[in-house]
């Protein structure tokens, strides 16, 4: 190993040290000409991303090789079936959006999810609650964000309650009247 490379080692290791989140937690840690490879394990996929955000905020990682694997502790052998219903449950005790928006599919602990919701946040709110259950390796988020209304269908309404409230109140024009007596 070169001395650049055994110092950026010994950085990774001190940022994954010094992250709360992975406290006795045995990550490997390999680095040749600036390539950063982790190997081991770690509880959830939160641990998982804040190993990842660690190594890659010191200075001088170039490339992150990542082979990390998600093994919670005293459920290792959790099959898809079990990992899906406990997915499902998430999806359903949330409270952002209907749960019949966001389907899951679940394939080797890794689970994908799509379908629409109206908002950013919904989207990302949706991976977070997904990241917490146990047994999940990693997830793709293929969530499409799509506001209930165009900006053109919103104006055009609005043109159309704004027209209809000009027109006159009716045939005798009580409103004009009233006005034009106002008046004299």
């Amino acid at each position: 190993m070169t001395p650049r490379d055994l110092a950026l080692h010994l950085r990774v290791l001190t940022a994954l040290e010094s992250e709360p989140s992975l406290i006795e937690h045995e990550i490997g840690v390999a680095v040749r000409g600036g390539v950063v490879t982790l190997s081991g394990s770690v509880d959830n996929c939160e641990q998982k991303r804040a190993a990842e955000r660690a190594a890659l905020a010191v200075r001088g990682v170039e490339v992150l090789a990542e082979g990390l694997e998600v093994r919670p502790p005293g459920q290792r052998d959790l099959t898809d079936t079990a990992i899906a219903r406990k997915v499902a449950d998430h999806l359903e005790w949330q409270s952002l959006f209907p749960d019949e928006e966001v389907k899951a599919k679940v394939e080797d602990g890794w689970v994908t999810l799509e379908g629409d919701v109206e908002l950013f946040h919904h989207r990302a709110a949706a991976e977070t609650y997904i990241r917490q259950v146990p047994g999940v390796r990693g997830i793709t988020n293929l969530i499409t964000v799509k506001p209930p209304e165009s900006v053109e269908d919103i104006r055009a309404k609005a043109e159309a309650a704004l027209g209809r409230r000009a027109q006159p109140q009716g045939p005798d024009r009580p409103m004009a009247r009233r006005l034009i007596g106002r008046a004299e």
